[in-house]
């Protein structure tokens, strides 16, 4: 397994694999567009039913909000494993991750950005 970035706890961010390589951070997607040749995987340093820490949060939107706005991806298409492999259920990371408001807050980042 493998993914382009990792965040930590403390918000520090790695590359792991070139944006432009394919990282092997899905199983079978539901879809081809989550495929792994056809996305960018972050990876979260977190144990399930751990509150998720204010920094990694930071650094997750600041990292998205910068991969969106360089490849024109819409917020919308910001998902976790457990939203696109199948079966469904199969994987549950990012399922305790409050992907709505992480998807607000790079939003508003875009709007800022493009001012």
């Amino acid at each position: 397994a493998s993914a382009h970035y990792l965040v930590d706890r403390d918000g520090q961010v790695g590359q792991l694999v070139r944006e432009g390589d394919v990282a092997f951070h899905t199983a079978r997607a539901l879809e081809p567009r989550y495929e792994n040749a056809a996305s960018i995987g972050i990876e979260l340093l977190h144990r399930t039913g751990e509150p998720y820490p204010p920094a990694q949060l930071d650094a997750l939107v600041q990292l998205l909000a910068d991969v969106a706005g360089r490849l024109r991806v819409d917020t919308a298409h910001i998902r976790t494993h457990a939203e696109v492999v199948r079966p469904p259920g199969s994987k549950r990371d990012g399922a305790d991750l409050d992907l709505a408001a992480i998807r607000r807050r790079v939003a508003e980042r875009l709007v800022v950005a493009r001012r």
